[in-house]
């Protein structure tokens, strides 16, 4: 006998739609299995820009200068042994901290050519640094320079501090370069009467004249900040596409 047909359903029991047709509940799942991917996808999007933000981050800085020099870089003018005497700058900062220094160096064409490694010393309280009063606040990360370095051309070169060192605005500091190791003489340039607000000294003594020096802070390159803005109006933008409560109802 044939078998009978339920009204609501066929002899296979799948209601009245066709087999290859999904019902609205399976619809809705395919599109909320759609939108969580999609927001898998942009998180994962997001973390790693995030990360290549963080390296421009690291790598893209600028100097923002407190004190320095008045005249710019340049080979013409007087230089000074750097060793043995120590040679400190005096400056009066007006920032509370200091992160890097710049001085123009220059290996003399009659040394040994081997280059030298240079250091920078911040110094409060005296201008002797053999004086009981002198305070030794904290010294820069070496650096290399090679046989030749700063001939015909500034020889400026950053010290870093490893982390900012705080400074009281108004309060004299000194600047002391050192030569670890290498070339002797190796020398620094000092140009007369170039900065307004200190002095140079020599073994304690004062000098009528100044080392070409630079001081300041580490600021962010305005890109950097540019660039995290485009992330995050990017990703709120994707966010928003992806919710559930942007799309029509199925």
């Amino acid at each position: 006998m044939p078998k009978k047909m339920s009204p609501q359903g066929s002899a296979l029991g799948f209601g009245s739609q066709p087999f290859n047709k999904p019902s609205k509940g399976v619809r809705k799942c395919a599109v909320c299995h759609s939108r969580t991917e999609n927001m898998k996808t942009t998180i994962r999007n997001l973390t790693a820009a995030i990360f290549v933000a963080a390296s421009f981050q690291t790598h893209a800085q600028g100097f923002f200068y407190d004190q320095e020099s008045t005249n710019p870089p340049s080979v013409l003018g007087d230089h000074l042994d750097i060793q043995p005497a120590p040679l400190t700058q005096s400056f009066i900062p007006t920032l509370t901290a200091i992160k890097f220094v710049q001085f123009e160096l220059w290996d003399l064409p009659n040394s040994a050519n081997n280059g030298a490694t240079v250091y920078v010393n911040l110094w409060t309280g005296s201008p002797n640094v053999n004086d009981n009063d002198a305070i030794l606040l904290g010294s820069t990360t070496p650096v290399y320079m090679p046989g030749g370095f700063g001939y015909g051309v500034p020889g400026v070169t950053n010290f870093y501090f490893a982390l900012a060192i705080a400074l009281t605005p108004g309060q004299t500091y000194y600047l002391q370069p050192v030569v670890q190791s290498g070339d002797n003489p190796f020398d620094i340039w000092a140009p007369g009467n170039s900065y307004p607000n200190g002095q140079l000294f020599i073994d304690g003594g004062a000098s009528n004249g100044d080392l070409w020096f630079r001081e300041g802070v580490l600021v962010p390159e305005p890109t950097t900040f540019a660039l995290f803005g485009l992330i995050l109006i990017l990703t709120s933008f994707q966010i928003r596409r992806s919710s559930p409560m942007s799309t029509a109802k199925v």
